[in-house]
């Protein structure tokens, strides 16, 4: 399923996960995230999931 979801820029360049996604996506405070920048477009994912991902 994709969801849609839309954030704001804060003056400190920071941006807010919206609380049902951190939710559903089990993303607590000290959860570690990765931004993959390609093709103009930014990935945000959890550290644990793409080291599982490259190691297959």
């Amino acid at each position: 399923m994709q969801d849609i979801k839309t954030v704001v820029v804060s003056e400190k360049g920071q941006i807010s996960i919206p609380k049902d996604v951190r939710s559903s996506m089990s993303i607590n405070k000290g959860t570690k995230l990765v931004l993959i920048i390609k093709d103009n477009k930014i990935t945000i994912q959890k550290t644990d999931e793409l080291l599982k991902q490259v190691k297959l």
